[in-house]
């Protein structure tokens, strides 16, 4: 199957589901408008593919999904075309590529390069780190929950030597805490931890 045809049609939406929460068949067959055989068997190409994964649930109450599926990682498909250049690639994002390549996404271009300095400043306490969103607006603001409060400091002192942040009107927000979903929709999402994605999911599912 051609890398392309990966990411296109029904796989595409299905992508897009899982990057919200985790999600059984016939969940996505009823966000996705599209027959549960259908996604059954796009699912079985993604996870071929290696870019979806699968988890058995045990113990689940009586009519609640026993199986349940999720984006398999932090993955990226890029195409570049330049002068003197031009390829096609999917590669496996670490923590702090997938945190710059997330910021590409967001609409004023002036606000990239801050947080790509932002993301190298921060690298040595990622592991401490749950997760990272971004507001725009007229000031954006920056917002990370961390594990511990003496990790919050730490990213608070760090960011504060970030120039451009402050520059560039990003406010830093550096707490202890978990993410709620409303967090989850508020912001642009840079870096979630996978089991706290997989906690907000349960969470939207009661």
């Amino acid at each position: 199957m051609q890398e392309e045809s990966l990411y296109s049609a029904t796989k595409w939406d299905i992508i897009l589901e899982l990057s919200k929460k985790r999600s059984s068949p016939l969940e996505l067959s009823k966000s996705t408008s599209t027959s549960i055989a259908n996604v059954s068997q796009q699912l079985r190409f993604l996870e071929l593919a290696g870019i979806v994964k699968s988890q058995r649930i045990s113990n689940r109450d009586k009519g609640q999904p026993r199986l349940l599926y999720s984006l398999a990682g932090n993955q990226s498909f890029l195409i570049a075309t330049m002068p003197g250049f031009a390829a096609k690639k999917r590669c496996e994002l670490s923590t702090r590529q997938r945190i710059i390549m997330s910021s590409w996404f967001l609409q004023d271009p002036r606000i990239h390069k801050p947080l790509e300095k932002f993301a190298i400043a921060i690298e040595d306490q990622l592991s401490d780190i749950l997760f990272i969103g971004i507001k725009e607006g007229y000031e954006n603001e920056l917002i990370i929950f961390s594990s511990s409060a003496t990790a919050a400091e730490k990213i608070r002192s760090t960011s504060s030597k970030v120039s451009d942040l402050k520059s560039q009107k990003i406010k830093v927000i550096a707490k202890k805490d978990n993410p709620t979903n409303a967090d989850f929709e508020k912001y642009h999402v840079l870096h979630i931890e996978n089991k706290i994605h997989q906690t907000l999911g349960e969470e939207v599912k009661k």
